[in-house]
Parts: structure tokens; sequence; C-alpha cells
């Protein structure tokens, strides 16, 4: 596996991770209904051909999430 050391957000960040399935996102690739794979499955799949030709959607940040950016420098030097 590969790491890269990249500020979470920026633009190099986002490059790294274009196109690419994520952990936070794998429920929506193994998404199914009872008639097949869900909407959820299919947006996603779109959003990641997206990325790929370099078009992004913008971010949704909650406070929540903007906690978790703020403190990961504290998070990762423990």
């Amino acid at each position: 596996m590969n790491t890269v050391d990249i500020k979470q957000g920026t633009p190099e960040w986002l490059s790294v991770r274009a196109g690419r399935v994520t952990a936070s996102r794998v429920a929506d690739v193994i998404a199914k209904t009872k008639s097949g794979y869900s909407a959820s499955r299919k947006n996603y799949m779109d959003e990641l051909a997206y990325e790929r030709a370099g078009i992004f959607k913008e971010q949704f940040i909650n406070s929540a999430m903007q906690n978790g950016i703020e403190q990961e420098p504290f998070a990762r030097m423990e």
C-alpha cells in the first residue's frame, strides 16, 4: 500500500483520491435493493467517473467533519 502525506482537502489531496473508492464510501459500492444495485451505487460510480475526468463536485463539510480536520494534526502527533 502506498501512503502520502498531503494535507486533507487540498487540490493535491483531491488529485490523489480522484476516481478511487474510499473507505467511507464502500457502503455505496456494495449497496443493493431487492431488485438489484441501489441508486447510491450508480451515483457513486458516476461521481468516480467524473473525478477521473477532472470534474469534482463541491465537498460537503459539517461541523463534526470540520472538527476532525482541525484535530487531525494533533491526532497524527499522538
